[in-house]
């Protein structure tokens, strides 16, 4: 299951399950509402999340039901005893209707009006007096008709199951929970003797009710032969693995409705304008507009207790549906809602949810009540424009997390605390690897030991390179902007470029290699002996990112990446990802980081012929076999012009990045009209280009290994190799001897000769520092020209003469050995 968190200008209503174009089909919306709206300045806010039709929120686990919905104690044909049942729109017949001498007992008389909201049973009840925006009830009627997320009440097993019905084989829940949850239509009859065509509680007919037994395409949605969707347990083998990928939509509607909580106490605290407050992918923020005053986090405390209150009073999540003029005039304060409603919401009218005082723009779905969320927590706060846009309002965001066990939010804060205490930033600070300047924003200054991070890198990429035939070439960093109009980057990309104004054309900095290597192929006729031609390019790339969305080394405006294209035939695209394949495996085991893999297929909107598409993506999968490593099929989530494999590392603590890439390109040859002359002599044929990197960006690579490592780099990626410490002042000038001998045979060595420190100070200094390798040199080592080695872990490896001490660092350093300590 996957879950799309669209942007404001991606808002769509696609019609799936969860969509309010299919709910009002599943549940019929009322003609009127007795949920009224608060008279003082209601909460709103509008996720513009998009569920794939795989993702229902009845996809719950059968071991998590009992706990998220508690089961009646009485008959399957009773409602729930804890909450008013929800009464269902009465046709004029149906063959599911119960028998007369039945309805008595589920339905009598005198409590219809309280089980029944007027606006759901408006034969049984007269509609209400009050108007629609009075004050709300304390306890609220349950005027709506049931949404996914309360589905699940009105379909709990009873206690003692019927054992005596048969599930029909197409259903992927166990069979024993199926007959309770839906019942055969062949059974439905029995139970429920159709009645008189003129009774005025006969139920809905089979195709517009929730209680009737759905067509078996629909089955799959509702129930997901997946895994758990709020499989928020942890494995024992990762920190971060208790949030699996695999459980996004169920964990994003428990978090979208923690969402809600947070801002209501929000609202009830600052008082402000809310506006965007979705789940992300590990938790939730909101968003709210303040005139004046800012955030701080020592309001975190007062909001907590504020959200624990809210979750305590057990509100109910409640669905409405409204007109868009009513809305309008409903939150005429609150500027950011009517942009929502004029510039999103296209239809006459759109859904909100209730929750006690909270009345929010919102496409749901959301658990039962507020009591579902058993632990929260407020950790962040930062500053952020509307929708993204520098030009726009400054809003104040507030990010949470929520889990159902508090067991699991001390296992998260643990968790983020080693995160916190690897953040690169921190690292790169305290080990004098980088900084950022106000003056230069989101471009880094790399200081000599992360200088010699960033150039070992790039080393190592070369070195492979002239193993497997790649030629480094050295494009401009300026182009007039035709040449992204050629490209299709213009049209598509151009905010996001630095472009400026020279000789009256417009010229921009390169944001991508691809375009200048289109050129070079180009710039002479080529012929098929030439082929494959893999070109490599170091060059120096700008992204105009927006300034709130940099962050250290992960989201920088200049880099640089190990950027590879190979122009090839179609027929030799197989062999070159298999080349592509085993490259990116020999960088990651260096670094000791597995992978995974994702085979993205052909999506609805491509360029090119079918048959190319099928021919390349056959030769993907044959190579992703060949490869030998576990992969995924990712049906229909390719570039337009392409196929692509997705690569996934993880790192030390559990976390997955994207970094390599290795994608198909079928559009950009004839984009820049390339061509080659074949074997037969054809001038006309079109290679394909096969987009290529492995560390991706270099500085991000760099972020990503000073947290996997924690500081403590190896061997040969270090900057602080070897630490020469003399015993006492007397031995300074053999130990500077040394450095300058471990200096020129190219290893990274600093002498430590501070006569203020005592010997056991100057080792714990250097180990601190993460010096891989501590020579101590004394009285003796001098007379025997040795030196005293000991590392980081406080490891001694004992005497070793300088020269064999010497070359087995070199050995481990060319070998890039992962535990060079160890191997010593």
């Amino acid at each position: 299951m996957t879950l799309t968190v669209l942007s404001p200008s991606q808002w769509n209503f696609e019609t799936n399950i969860s969509s309010p174009a299919v709910l009002p089909t599943l549940f019929p919306p009322p003609t009127s509402s007795p949920l009224s709206f608060p008279p003082r300045r209601p909460l709103h806010s509008l996720f513009p999340l998009s569920f794939p039709l795989t993702s229902s929120p009845l996809s719950f686990p059968l071991s998590i039901l009992p706990t998220l919905f508690p089961p009646p104690t009485s008959s399957p044909l009773s409602f729930p005893p804890r909450h008013p049942p929800h009464s269902l729109p009465p046709p004029t017949s149906s063959p599911l209707s119960p028998p007369p001498d039945i309805l008595p007992t589920l339905s009598p008389p005198d409590i219809l009006p309280t089980l029944s909201p007027p606006d759901i049973l408006p034969t049984l009840s007269p509609p209400p007096t009050s108007s629609p925006l009075s004050p709300p009830p304390r306890h609220p009627p349950h005027s709506l008709p049931p949404d996914p997320d309360i589905l699940p009440t009105l379909l709990t097993p009873p206690r003692h199951p019927p054992h005596s019905l048969t599930p029909p084989h197409s259903l992927p829940p166990p069979p024993d929970i199926l007959p309770t949850l839906f019942p055969p239509p062949d059974i439905l009859p029995t139970l429920f003797p159709p009645p008189p065509t003129s009774s005025p509680l006969s139920f809905p007919p089979p195709t517009s009710s929730p209680l009737s037994f759905p067509p078996p395409d629909i089955l799959p949605t509702l129930f997901p032969p997946t895994s758990s969707p709020l499989s928020f347990l942890p494995p024992t083998s990762s920190p971060l693995s208790f949030l699996p990928p695999t459980s996004f939509p169920p964990r994003q509607v428990y978090w979208h409705s923690s969402a809600h909580i947070m801002g209501e106490a929000m609202e009830r605290v600052y008082g402000g304008c809310l506006c965007y407050g979705p789940p992300i992918e590990n938790g939730f923020y909101y968003d709210m507009f303040l005139d004046q005053e800012g955030v701080s986090s020592n309001d975190f405390p007062c909001l907590e207790n504020l959200c624990k209150k809210i979750i305590k009073e057990k509100q109910p999540f409640e669905r409405l549906e409204i007109k868009k003029e009513t809305l309008l005039e409903m939150f005429k304060y609150n500027k950011f809602k009517c942009r929502i409603l004029n510039e999103k919401v296209t239809t006459p009218t759109t859904t909100v949810y209730r929750c006690g005082p909270l009345i929010d723009l919102c496409r749901g779905p959301h658990v039962r009540h507020t009591g579902k969320i058993k632990a929260l927590k407020i950790h962040k706060n930062s500053s952020t424009y509307w929708e993204g846009k520098a030009d726009m309002e400054t809003l104040q965001r507030i990010y949470g997390i929520s889990f159902p066990d508090p067991k699991m939010l001390k296992e998260w804060e643990r968790f983020q605390e080693e995160a916190k205490n690897r953040d690169h930033r921190k690292l790169g600070r305290e080990q004098d690897l980088f900084f950022f300047h106000d003056l230069s924003p989101g471009s880094c200054f790399f200081l000599p030991k992360g200088s010699y991070i960033y150039n070992s890198l790039v080393d190592f990429i070369r070195s492979e390179y002239r193993k497997r035939g790649f030629q480094e070439v050295v494009t401009p960093n300026i182009y007039n902007s035709k040449l992204w109009q050629t490209s299709g980057h213009w049209q598509h990309y151009s905010d996001n470029m630095f472009s400026f104004e020279v000789e009256k054309e417009v010229f921009a900095l390169k944001p991508m290699n691809c375009p200048g290597h289109c050129l070079m192929f180009d710039h002479r006729p080529r012929s098929w002996r030439e082929l494959p031609l893999r070109m490599a390019d170091f060059g120096v790339l700008h992204r105009n990112e927006l300034s709130g969305a940099l962050t250290g080394l992960t989201r920088v405006r200049r880099f640089q990446q190990d950027d590879a294209h190979i122009f090839c035939t179609m027929d030799q695209i197989e062999e070159e990802i298999k080349g592509c394949l085993d490259f990116l495996r020999t960088v990651y085991d260096c670094f000791g980081f597995s992978f995974k893999l994702n085979l993205s297929t052909r999506p609805e909107k491509f360029l090119g012929e079918p048959a190319v598409w099928d021919q390349a993506e056959k030769q993907l999968e044959n190579s992703l076999n060949e490869f030998g490593e576990k992969w995924v099929l990712n049906p229909g989530d390719g570039a337009f012009y392409g196929p692509k494999i997705d690569i996934q590392i993880k790192d030390a603590i559990g976390r997955y990045h994207q970094c390599a890439t290795i994608q198909l390109d079928f559009q950009l040859p004839i984009r820049f009209n390339l061509t080659f002359v074949s074997h037969d002599g054809d001038d006309k044929q079109r290679p394909v280009i096969i987009h290529r990197a492995i560390l991706g960006s270099v500085e991000r690579m760099i972020a990503i290994l000073t947290e996997n490592y924690g500081g403590k780099w190896p061997l040969w990626l270090s900057p602080r190799q070897v630490m020469v410490v003399p015993v006492g002042p007397t031995l300074d000038d053999y130990a500077q001897k040394i450095r300058d001998d471990f200096h020129r045979g190219g290893l990274m060595t600093d002498i430590d000769c501070d006569a203020s420190c005592t010997l056991n100070k100057k080792i714990r200094n250097a180990q601190l520092a993460q010096y891989n390798f501590i020579l101590v040199v004394g009285e003796k080592e001098k007379t025997s020209e040795t030196v005293n080695v000991r590392t980081r872990d406080n490891k001694v490896h004992g005497e070793r003469s300088v020269n064999e001490c010497m070359e087995r660092l070199k050995q481990l350093k060319a070998s890039r050995s992962r535990n060079a300590e160890e191997e010593f």
